[in-house]
């Protein structure tokens, strides 16, 4: 799965010019079910799968960045720079339910992965 979600990072990234509303929506579609199959994973009682998941997001995370770094760079634009309200205000409404939609699973990612490391702090002590 992982290898699918990273091809279609790069495809759309890829091809600035390219990129519509409809491939944006259904990318972020991708992202929402992704990380929830992640979230389950990490979620999971065998440290085995936790560890997995881990590997992965780190992963994801290099990707995405370098994805973005080339993306800023073609663009000649700092997205360390702008503001979620600048970007916020140069989508449309397609756009912002998406991103609304990621920004919560990616908020919930965020606290199953603060959850497991917290547990294992706690399960080493």
């Amino acid at each position: 799965m992982i290898k699918n979600y990273i091809n279609s990072i790069k495809e759309l990234l890829g091809d600035q010019a390219s990129i519509t509303p409809e491939k944006f929506e259904s990318f972020m579609g991708e992202t929402v079910e992704y990380l929830s199959e992640l979230r389950m994973q990490l979620a999971s009682t065998e440290p085995k799968d936790r560890e997995e998941a881990i590997t992965t997001a780190l992963e994801l995370k290099e990707v995405l960045e370098t994805q973005m770094s080339v993306l800023s760079q073609s663009m000649g634009v700092d997205f360390s720079q702008l503001s979620e309200t600048d970007l916020i205000e140069r989508m449309n409404e397609g756009e912002r339910e998406a991103f609304d939609s990621a920004k919560e699973q990616f908020s919930e990612f965020k606290k199953t992965i603060s959850s497991n490391k917290e547990n294992k702090i706690k399960s080493a002590i």
